[in-house]
C-alpha cells in the first residue's frame, strides 16, 4: 500500500505578528497528489480584511506544482514556503483500506473547517486520524505560548503510549519547572520509548544549571536510543547532548565517558560543528595539560568559525582560562 501524506496550507498576513488561519491541505498518495482548498472564503476575509483570494489561489497551485515535481511531499518542500502562505510540518496520512479522497476530505473538515470527524471510517483509520486532530490543536496551544489550555486537553496523565508522549511534550514545552519535574517523574518510570523526549527534557534541566537530573536523563535516554531503531543520527546527537551535560558538570568521575561520547559524536556526525565544540569543550574541562586544553579550544574555534553560536565559544574561551589557571599553567 502507498505511503500517504499532508501538510495544511496555512495564510499568515502578518509574518511579525504570526497570526494565521488553514486555507487548505496538500498530500500525496504514491503517485497521486492534490490540493483541497476551502469553498467558502468569508472566514479568510474576517480574518484579514485586505486577503487576495485569487493570489492565495495561485500560491496553492504553486505548491502543487512543487510537490508534483519533485514526486514527494516532505519537509524540504514545506521550508521552502515560509512568506505569507505557509506548509505545517509534513505529516503521516492514515488510510487503511479507506479511499483517499475520502480521508482527505475528512481531514479537511477537521483542520481547516474545524467541524468533527464523522464516525463512517473504519475505527482503526478513525482512531489514527482523531490522534492527528489531538496532536495538531496541541501544537497551535504550545505556538501559542499556552501550555495551559494543551494541558487541559488531557484529562489526566495518558496511558496509552501515543497520548503519553503528546502530554510528554506538552510539559517539555512549559517553562514551569513543575511542569519538567512531572515529565522527569513520568520518563524515570522507563516506559516511553522515545528517546528523543527524554533529551528535550534532559535539556530543559541543564538549561537552568540541574546538571545531575540533565544528566540522569540524558543516561536514559542515550539506552533508549541504543535500544530502538538504529537511527545513527539520533544516537550520535544523543551522545553530544550527553558528553556536553557531563563536561558542563565539571565532575571528575565523568570524564572517561564524556571524552569517549564526544568522540564518538564527533564520528557519528561526521565532524558536525556542534560535536566538534562539545569535544573540543569537554577536552578543555578535563585536559590535564596545556596541549590538551588548547587543542580543545582550537576545535570550539573551528565550530565557531562554522557559523557556531558566539556566545558558546565564548563560554568556552572563558571555560580555558579558568583551567589552564586552575593548573598553573597561565
Amino acid at each position: 500500500m502507498p505511503n500517504a501524506s499532508f501538510a495544511l496550507i496555512r495564510y499568515v498576513p502578518d509574518l511579525a505578528k504570526g497570526e494565521r488561519i488553514n486555507i487548505g491541505l496538500v498530500w500525496r498518495y504514491g503517485e497521486e497528489v492534490g490540493i483541497r482548498l476551502r469553498d467558502e472564503w468569508e472566514k479568510v476575509r474576517l480574518f484579514d480584511a485586505n486577503v487576495n483570494i485569487e493570489l492565495l489561489k495561485s500560491s496553492a497551485d504553486v505548491i502543487l506544482s512543487a510537490v508534483t515535481a519533485r514526486g514527494q511531499l516532505d519537509d524540504s518542500v514545506a521550508r521552502e514556503f515560509s512568506s505569507s502562505v505557509q506548509l505545517s510540518p509534513v505529516t503521516a496520512l492514515p488510510v487503511g483500506g479507506e479511499s483517499i479522497k475520502n480521508v482527505v476530505e475528512m481531514v479537511f473538515q477537521s483542520l481547516v473547517e474545524t467541524k468533527p470527524i464523522p464516525p463512517n471510517l473504519s475505527p482503526d483509520v478513525l482512531e489514527k486520524l482523531r490522534a492527528i486532530v489531538h496532536n495538531f490543536a496541541l501544537t497551535e496551544h504550545i505556538e501559542k505560548g499556552d501550555i495551559e489550555g494543551a494541558k487541559r486537553a488531557f484529562p489526566g496523565i495518558p496511558k496509552d503510549a501515543a497520548h503519553l508522549e503528546s502530554y510528554l511534550g506538552v510539559l517539555a514545552a512549559s517553562k514551569s519547572e513543575e511542569d519538567w519535574e512531572q515529565a522527569s517523574d513520568i520518563l524515570r518510570r522507563g516506559e516511553v520509548r522515545n528517546a528523543k523526549l527524554y533529551m528535550v527534557v534532559a535539556y530543559r534541566w541543564w538549561s537552568v544549571g540541574k546538571m545531575e537530573t540533565a544528566i540522569e536523563l540524558g543516561e536514559m535516554g542515550l539506552r533508549m536510543a541504543e535500544r530502538g531503531v538504529a537511527d545513527q543520527q539520533l544516537i550520535g546527537g544523543t551522545k553530544n547532548s550527553l558528553a556536553y551535560y557531563y563536561a558542563d558538570s565539571g565532575k571528575p568521575e565523568h570524564k572517561q565517558r564524556a571524552l569517549r561520547l564526544a568522540r564518538e559524536a564527533v564520528t557519528a556526525s561526521k565532524e558536525s560543528p556542534q560535536s566538534l565544540d562539545t569535544l573540543g569543550y569537554t577536552l578543555i574541562v578535563y585536559g590535564d595539560s596545556r596541549e590538551e586544553i588548547m587543542s580543545g579550544l582550537q576545535l570550539c574555534e573551528k565550530a565557531w568559525k562554522a557559523n557556531g553560536p558566539l556566545k558558546f565559544f565564548a563560554k568556552h574561551v572563558g571555560a580555558a582560562a579558568t583551567r589552564l589557571r586552575s593548573l598553573g599553567l597561565d
